[in-house]
């Protein structure tokens, strides 16, 4: 799993890309936003990484459950065929 963090090369060329393509925009909102990027506080970074790491659990869980949940259905229907 990436981790953002905004001393990476990658991460800051990708910052440099958002910041070209809002230039063209002028929308204040997305202008706060993208300055707020290059700010180096660690609890942004931690916040993001938080939430990159939630949502990566959320899908996991939901394909376990799926997948549970798809292996129950199919012996049930097994079951019920007999």
């Amino acid at each position: 799993m990436d981790l953002f963090c905004p001393v990476h090369k990658e991460v800051k060329a990708d910052i440099e890309r958002i910041e070209r393509t809002q230039e063209a925009r002028h929308c204040i909102a997305h202008e706060v936003q993208i300055k707020d990027l290059r700010g180096e506080t660690t609890e942004q970074w931690t916040a993001i990484n938080n939430l990159k790491r939630m949502v990566c659990l959320g899908a996991g869980v939901v394909w376990a459950v799926a997948l549970f949940g798809s292996i129950i259905g199919n012996l049930l229907i097994n079951y019920l065929k007999r």
